[in-house]
Order: C-alpha cells, then sequence, then structure tokens
C-alpha cells in the first residue's frame, strides 16, 4: 500500500542547481547569527541593476524580463516568489568577528541558466560598512558530495557549468511499524502555521509535516504555472495520527529578527522558531520527505535563508 503524497503535475522532476559562494571582507566584520537576509538584499538590488532597464517604480517585477522571471517565480503569483534559496553553510550561534562567509544558493528552474549572473551580482557590495568580494563559486555535486570550482573571483573567471539536477516529490510509503527517534536542529527561524496561527513553541510531528507538504505544492505552481492540479491525499494527515508520534524533548524558542524591505519601503519581521526537538515513533515512511525537505527548506520565506534544518535518526 502507498499513500501519494502529492497528485503532482511535476513532468521532470524539480530542476536545481547549488552553488557554494565564498566572500571575502576586506577587514574583519561582525558576522549577523543569521546573515541570509543580507545576502537576499544585495541579490534583490544587484539583479535588477543588472537586468531592469524600467524607471523606479514603475515595474512590479512581472514586466517579462529576466529580473521578473527570477522573483515572480507563479504566473499566479500576486507578490513576489524569488527562484532561489539561501543556506548558509556556517552558522553562528552568536555574532562573531570574521574575514569571511561562504553560503549556498539553491537555483530553482528558470534561475539555473542565469546562474552567472548571479555571481555578478555578489562580486563585491558591502555588509556593515565592510567591503567584500567574491572570492570563489563553487558547483556541487549531491552524487558524491564533492564541489568543483565554478567561478574564480580573482579572476573574474567561469570555469565550467553547475551541475543540474531533476527531483521528483517523494511519496510516503507505510513501513513495518518501529519506533525510531528523529531529532530536528531548526537552524534559522522557522515560520510554520497550525491552526492558522504561526507557532511560537515546539510543534507536533504533524504540523511539521504539513509544513512540507505545503512546500511541495507551491513547488508544484512554481514548475507548472497555472497549469498546476496540484493534491495532496488528505488520508495521509490521518495515517500520521495514527502513528502516534510523539515529542521527548525540545528546546524549541521564537527567535524574533527583522529586514528592510526596499520594495515595500518597510521593516519586516523575519522571525521564527529555532532550536533542538526529538520525536519518537513510526518516522520511517517520512525520511525521504524529510530529506527533500532538508535541501529546499521550509515555511515561509525560504528566500531569505528561514526554514533550514538538519536530522538526524537514530534508535
Amino acid at each position: 500500500m502507498e499513500y501519494t503524497l502529492l497528485q503532482s503535475s511535476f513532468r521532470s522532476g524539480i530542476r536545481f542547481s547549488i552553488l557554494r559562494f565564498v566572500i571575502c571582507f576586506s577587514s574583519a566584520v561582525t558576522i549577523p547569527r543569521f546573515p541570509a537576509p543580507f545576502i537576499r538584499s544585495t541579490l534583490g538590488k544587484n539583479l535588477k541593476r543588472i537586468f531592469c532597464r524600467v524607471a523606479a517604480g514603475e515595474c512590479e517585477a512581472n514586466c517579462g524580463c529576466n529580473f521578473g522571471d527570477l522573483f515572480r517565480g507563479m504566473s499566479t503569483a500576486k507578490t513576489p516568489y524569488p527562484l532561489f534559496v539561501i543556506k548558509i553553510e556556517t552558522l553562528y550561534k552568536e555574532e562573531n568577528e570574521n574575514t569571511h562567509l561562504v553560503f549556498d544558493l539553491i537555483l530553482l528552474e528558470k534561475a539555473v541558466p542565469m546562474a552567472a549572473f548571479f555571481c555578478q551580482a555578489l562580486e563585491h557590495g558591502y555588509l556593515q560598512s565592510r567591503e567584500f568580494q567574491l572570492q570563489e563559486v563553487y558547483t556541487l555535486n549531491l552524487q558524491d558530495g564533492s564541489q568543483s570550482l565554478y567561478y574564480d573571483g580573482a579572476q573574474r573567471e567561469f570555469m565550467g557549468i553547475p551541475y543540474e539536477y531533476n527531483w521528483h516529490m517523494p511519496t510516503v510509503v507505510p513501513a513495518e511499524e518501529r519506533d525510531v527517534k528523529l531529532s530536528l536542529a531548526m537552524l534559522t527561524p522557522t515560520r510554520m502555521k497550525e491552526n492558522r496561527k504561526l507557532v511560537r513553541q515546539h510543534f507536533s510531528f504533524k504540523t511539521f509535516v504539513k509544513a512540507l507538504i505545503n512546500r511541495c505544492r507551491w513547488l508544484d505552481e512554481l514548475v507548472c504555472g497555472e497549469m498546476s492540479c496540484c493534491r495532496y491525499n488528505t488520508s495521509l494527515l490521518d495515517y500520521i495520527d495514527s502513528l502516534n508520534v510523539e515529542v521527548i524533548k525540545s528546546d524549541i524558542e521564537w527567535y524574533e529578527t527583522q529586514h528592510f524591505s526596499r520594495r515595500q519601503a518597510q521593516t519586516l519581521s523575519v522571525g521564527g522558531v529555532v532550536g533542538n526537538i526529538v520525536y519518537r515513533g513510526n518516522i520511517q515512511p517520512f525520511i525521504l520527505l524529510i530529506a527533500w525537505g532538508e535541501i529546499f527548506h521550509i515555511g515561509q520565506k525560504t528566500n531569505y535563508g528561514l526554514g533550514q534544518y538538519t536530522f538526524e535518526v537514530f534508535e
């Protein structure tokens, strides 16, 4: 018996590449605990400078140019849905003085062939008045975990093409009942909803899986646009209830942080839950789905680096 997670419109899976950026500061700078919003802001400003030929204030990112494609991935979207996810390679528990920052960009769909423009957008910039230069960009090989030089910042030379992948949605297949423990580490603020309210403390396994389902549905619409016919089998949620997965340990807490949006000309909350939570129960049927979310993040504002987590399963 197989519980199909989604009746998806995907024809060839999600097209994506992962690039690892290494930027170097002119002198030691205090790295914020969650620096992804700063990277997102720099990308938005510089990509618009590269692509946009429309006077400021006249474009709503839907004029059909490359900038519009990157920041309005869904043709039916009322607000921008950028086609990239920021994943910080080294996360800091507190602010630290450092001269380097390493992070990954996961480029989705139309963003994949625009990889070179992302390098151009991050060639140089400023963080807290400290200038930075793009040192190197690597393309990641998910098959063997290796990385190859894609762009040499010092020489301003491209060394090859990024590895490219197509990933189909995983399905949930009931396995022989065997209780295991699942440890989740929410590395960056994660914004999930339970009963239409943002989760501000530890959350049930069902809430976590529903957030993964919603992420799957969004990506289906991203790929297929108005042709999306994404549905999920509601019996899956009943199946989760039948497993009686329980929380046995949690130090989840709300972490508030803010970001100034140039587009909206206001300060936005990009806070969410962080910390560790451990579940016990028959987790095995959901392992592939959880591994999928580890790459693509979950919850809201993933293009700001939110919703990044790692997991471990043990007896």
